[in-house]
């Protein structure tokens, strides 16, 4: 017999996974706490595995971590009901509420016919692909996790948010490129900003709107800088750089609005390394604000770089804009007896 030994084809693997679960204890730093929490898995899978040479390995590609499976996001945030509902792709499904006034949480998580090919290879895993079908179902008891004057600060908000990201992975001369586009928008959007008891201090936004394309190019390796400086710190030589070379700012005050009659405003004009721009006004009689932020092949390899993470040649074209109000106490002028 001729040849060299070896495997061919393929292997079909069909697993089916049903787990509940209730009263989990939850380890703490003081003692273990059990408390209400009901967990349900139930999940069907089919995977195939290839077993022609070299099958099922692991890719050492320092590039493969920033391939994302999900191409397509669409979120909906309710903040007045604490919760949120998400599509990613066509075939995962989240819906996640939380009850701040009794601190319930609630989950369900589905799957339709996911191909698990993608998060495989995001892992680095080559020679398997398949689909998971099914659901999970989480709710319980989070009195124990968040701390109470959060949950009461939770109930004071309201209104929606919806965010939108599209996402192209694409190969150019051995590195990995990526565009995203990030739509957000909102409107009468209350977020409180004090968590103190009784407190009616917020933000309200009126109106929210942001469209980003943002261009991420993976030249290297992207994670934290771990080259020491002479002081030894990893990263105190990134830290220590501001990652602005360029700032005009221009600030207008006591400003009449379009009529002599109309509230005063305060007015800010900033330019950030001629790609940034800022534009905003507040209003002290009726603490109402309009905020118009403008990126203009704006990059942002010098945050990243500051934040410790090199490797990434990053872009962001758009806008931003935001108008609502400001309730919270202003300072007040000092005044004498």
């Amino acid at each position: 017999m001729n040849g060299d030994a070896g495997f061919s084809g393929s292997m079909l693997q069909t697993c089916r996974l049903s787990l509940q679960a209730q009263n989990l204890t939850i380890p703490k730093a003081d003692r273990p706490q059990k408390t209400d929490q009901i967990l349900i898995f139930d999940l069907a899978s089919d995977l195939a595995l290839d077993l022609a040479p070299p099958g099922l390995r692991l890719e050492k590609n320092g590039n493969s971590a920033f391939s994302l499976p999900v191409k397509k996001i669409r979120a909906l945030i309710d903040l007045g009901k604490t919760r949120i509902d998400l599509e990613a792709g066509s075939t995962i499904h989240l819906s996640a509420g939380l009850d701040p006034k009794n601190a319930l949480y609630d989950l369900d998580l589905t799957f339709d016919n996911t191909l698990v090919a993608p998060f495989l290879q995001t892992a680095g895993f080559t020679g398997a692909a398949g689909t998971l079908t099914g659901q999970v179902t989480a709710k319980g008891d989070m009195a124990d996790v968040i701390p109470g004057h959060m949950l009461e600060t939770a109930t004071k908000a309201a209104g929606t948010l919806s965010v939108t990201a599209d996402i192209k992975d694409r190969e150019k001369t051995q590195t990995k490129q990526m565009d995203m586009a990030l739509a957000l928008s909102g409107e009468k959007i209350i977020l409180p900003v004090s968590s103190t008891p009784g407190s009616t201090e917020h933000l309200f936004v009126d109106m929210l709107e942001s469209d980003l394309d943002i261009h991420l190019d993976f030249a290297g390796a992207a994670a934290p800088a771990a080259a020491a400086d002479s002081s030894g710190s990893p990263l105190a030589a990134s830290q220590d750089r501001i990652p602005l070379k360029n700032l005009q700012a221009v600030l207008d005050l006591n400003r009449p609005a379009k009529k002599n009659t109309d509230p005063k405003t305060l007015d800010l004009s900033v330019t950030l390394d001629h790609a940034t721009g800022l534009s905003a006004s507040f209003t002290p009689d009726t603490k109402d604000y309009d905020l118009d932020l403008t990126f203009t092949n704006t990059r942002l390899d010098r945050f990243l770089e500051t934040a410790g993470i090199r490797g990434i040649q990053a872009e962001v074209n758009g806008h931003m804009l935001s108008r609502g109000r400001v309730n919270i106490l202003l300072p007040r002028k000092s005044q004498t007896a």
